[in-house]
């Protein structure tokens, strides 16, 4: 107290405003400030200079802008000085953080002090490269209160202005390395603070994150989290795992670093907990059980540390990354099973649900091994200890079933686990929950299907139901549960769901995302397709079976004149569409029916009531019967049909109404994985409307459709049966068109490359005969110079005698030398022609190339030498 009062001019014990006027002169902060920023920069003695900073840091907080002003740059300086001891570096460090900490309120007006004073005094601190590599040379000090001080500090300093810390980091000898060693430090506080740090110089700097992987930190992670007990563990683990994720996300280098070290084989250690402390100690339990298990008792911790765990295994398996096919080879065995059973058993959370969801779907996308494990997967799909509640008296049995009809029922129908939390969420968070898990459900559904030509075969077998004396129904299985329900297969869901327009009213998605599920299944597959012709389905209005295709025209038909919910007909649309696409014979199908097509073209033309995506998808499907129409039936063929367009409907107006989906807001927010970012229409449902792939289909054959309408005469029959015979999509004709002629084209100039090369062989032959006459001339030419200077000149003999044979040889020389340069000409231009022919025909072995790799995503079997 006597130090402040000494400063302030005032006798200890005494009043500071008894001085009157010269006390309040005496107590002018800017003059205590400038003593003390005095005192630490030119004390002798190690504690007058911590003095000073003491005095600093208890008026830093008050009289920020007069301190930082004044006293920064001194502060850093102690902070780069050998000389500081312990004590005053702490209180340095405390100065420091207190001046760059922003302000949580505005200042008063009148206050004269910047609104962002600390941001500025952060900027002027780690301008100087210096004082970064100090702070960080700092984090090597032992002290508990240093290191924490300077992590603090370093935290607060990324805060403010990121972009030049990180720089300063990176520039910074062994920077990187010293943050890490926070790793390592057994006190808790300080770990848990460099994890914050990490987690923050890791979020976007690419640089800083290859190097932090490269000091060995997935190891020193995966040892912190099985240390602290995984999942079970707190706020640590999360924060290890959220900065593996960072280092991890968007970067391919320390992608393939973490699959190289080995490290995937012990993330399944991530996905298991300790049973339920609530369980009788009667019973004996494993020490460790899945995540998957009803054994598991749920807390809010443990349910973001394994959203954090499967967001991991998300990220190394991401769709369309270089790594992601050997990633998910190496995971099949050991990562998949849990997942599987994660996503499929009801369990856990709807949150973890929905991130194992995506993650299995990731996992099985385009891999045939993995969905070929996953299309053999049976498990017990509903909680036991929710059927224990509701049937109490009766030994509980629940009948297996597939994991992926169990991942279908959860598309079309509100999954079992949004029924436990009724009791403690509002009805718009079960919604939201509950449409969560649909579409995670039918995304995996679709990445299961995708590529996946055996697995699209296997569900369009199975569309009629299996029989009621079913061996693996619940009557054979022993179940005392009461079902009204009868057996399913994946495909005959997916047909109920489609045709229960009656159901539709309540839950339009429910028809929804079967369809866009059996659009999957139809899509690039012929014999998929083909199945789909033959299935037949009963008709309400006679005994006789009726096939799917026109069950489903006419429930289109029928939610058109009950008005259902347009997404009804968005999906049942864009079904057909797919299904038709390319396909005559469908297409053939569709068109025996009359009215399918009167009702197309007066959907189209309808001016009122009715939603311009119907209109567009009708002119759409109308397309696609115009374009792969294979003109088998004389009474529909395309010029016929051309003709009713153009009389009926009108090429405008046809092309208005597929202009217009193309632009519409719904059409263009489809996205891969059918999320609707909580964005819902007046009724309150998600704005979904299409899914990606079909909105990618119709994008990319839109000229095609467009024109079909008004294209003049028929296609040829050779385009024709290529369309037709394509088991993928007839786009690839176009590609293939384009390949023969590149080829053709390759075949050319490799022909005209084989003539250039056997003419520059010759050239190259002559040329060394041009070059040996030369050097035979230039012999002749230098013994000639020397025989005429030993000749003696006409002046001297008196005679020119001597020197008549001179001018016949210097004409030889200028034309030998003539022949020289021109021969050197022509073989210059042929090498220069040469090398055009060798460009074109690089261009079109490039050329060739991505149109076979266009060819290959589409769908279609090139071989690689091909």
């Amino acid at each position: 107290m006597s130090f402040f009062s000494s400063l302030l001019g005032v006798p200890s014990g005494g009043s500071a405003r008894a001085g009157g006027a010269g006390g309040a002169a005496a107590q002018d902060p800017r003059t205590v400030v400038e003593r003390l920023v005095d005192r630490v920069a030119h004390a002798q003695l190690m504690e007058d200079r911590r003095a000073g900073v003491l005095g600093l840091k208890g008026m830093a907080r008050d009289y920020k802008l007069e301190v930082g002003t004044l006293g920064l740059v001194p502060l850093a300086e102690l902070v780069k000085s050998e000389e500081t001891d312990v004590d005053t570096l702490k209180a340095v460090l405390e100065t420091l953080n207190i001046l760059c900490t922003p302000e949580d309120v505005a200042p008063a007006k009148g206050d004269g002090t910047p609104e962002d004073l600390g941001v500025q005094l952060t900027e002027i601190l780690i301008k100087d490269p210096t004082t970064v590599s100090a702070l960080l040379s700092v984090l090597s000090e032992p002290d508990f209160y240093v290191r924490y001080q300077s992590v603090e500090l370093l935290g607060t300093l990324l805060a403010n202005s990121p972009e030049a810390l990180q720089l300063g980091i990176l520039s910074a000898p062994g920077g990187v390395g010293r943050l890490m060693d926070l790793l390592e430090d057994k006190r808790e506080a300080i770990r848990n603070a460099g994890l914050l740090l990490l987690i923050t110089l890791t979020h976007s700097n690419a640089d800083i994150q290859k190097i932090i992987a490269f000091e060995n930190a997935f190891d020193r992670l995966i040892d912190i989290i099985l240390e602290e007990g995984a999942t079970e563990g707190g706020i640590v683990v999360q924060d290890c795992l959220q900065l593996m994720v960072n280092l991890l996300r968007y970067n391919t280098s320390n992608l393939t670093l973490f699959r190289e070290s080995g490290i995937i084989s012990q993330l399944p250690q991530l996905l298991l907990s300790r049973p339920s402390p609530n369980l009788p100690p009667s019973a004996s339990f494993p020490e460790l059980v899945p995540l998957s298990s009803d054994l598991v008792e749920w807390t809010d911790q443990k349910t973001v540390n394994a959203i954090l765990a499967l967001e991991l295994v998300r990220i190394l398996v991401v769709p369309n990354s270089p790594n992601t096919p050997g990633n998910q080879l190496v995971m099949s065995q050991s990562i998949l099973p849990a997942v599987v059973e994660l996503a499929v058993l009801g369990h856990s959370p709807v949150r973890v649900r929905i991130q194992s969801l995506y993650a299995m779907a990731d996992l099985i996308r385009g891999c045939q091994p993995n969905q070929d494990q996953f299309a053999k997967t049976v498990v017990r799909s509903r909680p036991l200890s929710n059927v224990a509640r509701a049937h109490p008296s009766s030994p509980v049995q629940i009948p297996p079933k597939p994991a992926l009809l169990v991942t279908i029922e959860a598309s079309v129908q509100p999954p079992p686990s949004i029924e436990e939390d009724h009791a403690r969420k509002s009805r718009a968070a079960q919604t939201a929950d509950e449409f969560a898990v649909r579409t995670a459900s039918a995304y995996a559904v679709q990445c299961y299907l995708h590529n996946n030509r055996d697995g699209q075969i296997a569900v369009a077998a199975t569309l009629n139901p299996p029989p009621a004396d079913n061996p693996d129904g619940p009557a054979s299985n022993g179940s005392s549960l009461p079902s009204n329900d009868s057996p399913h297969s994946a495909g005959s869901l997916l047909v109920e769901a489609l045709l229960d327009w009656r159901g539709a009213r309540k839950d339009p998605f429910r028809s929804w995302f079967a369809a866009v599920e059996l659009g999957h299944v139809a899509r690039k597959n012929e014999s998929s397709k083909e199945l789909l012709s033959d299935a037949t389905v009963s008709d309400d209005s006679s005994d006789e079976p009726i096939l799917l295709l026109h069950k489903l025209f006419l429930t289109v038909i029928t939610a058109a004149r009950e008005q259902l919910d347009v997404r009804v007909q968005c999906g049942l649309y864009a079904l057909i569409c797919t299904w038709l696409f390319g396909y005559p014979k469908g297409i053939k199908m569709f068109l025996e029916e009359g009215m399918y097509l009167q009702f197309l073209i007066e959907q189209i033309k309808q001016s009122s009531n009715i939603d311009p995506l119907v209109q567009g998808l009708a002119a759409y499907l109308l397309g696609i019967c115009l374009e792969f129409n294979d003109d088998s039936q004389p009474s529909f063929s395309r010029a016929s049909l051309q003709s009713l367009v153009s009389t009926r409907v009108g090429a405008d107006l046809y092309s208005s109404r597929l202009d217009r989906l193309r632009e519409s807001k719904a059409f263009n927010k489809a996205n891969l994985m059918m999320q609707s970012h909580g964005e819902v229409d007046s009724k309150g449902l998600p704005e979904l409307y299409f899914d990606y792939p079909f909105v990618d289909m119709f994008k990319t054959n839109f000229e095609i459709i467009s024109r079909a309408a008004v294209s003049s005469g028929p296609r040829s029959k050779a385009r024709s049966t290529e369309l037709t015979d394509d088991a993928s999509n007839p786009i690839v004709a176009k590609y293939r068109d384009t390949i023969s002629r590149q080829e053709a084209e390759i075949a050319s100039l490799r022909k005209s490359l084989q003539e250039a090369e056997t003419r520059l062989a010759e050239q190259d032959r002559t040329m060394r005969d041009v070059t040996a006459r030369a050097a035979q001339m230039d012999a002749a030419l230098r013994d000639a110079e020397s025989r005429l200077q030993r000749l003696p000149s006409p002046s001297t003999n008196g005679s020119g005698t001597n020197g008549t044979g001179q001018p016949a040889l210097w004409s030889r020389i200028a034309q030998l030398e003539s022949e020289l340069q021109d021969k050197s000409s022509r073989l210059d231009e042929q090498s220069r022609e040469m090398d055009d022919l060798l460009v074109c025909l690089a261009d079109a072995d490039m050329a060739a190339k991505e149109m076979k790799k266009r060819l290959r995503e589409l769908g279609d079997d090139v071989p690689e030498d091909d």
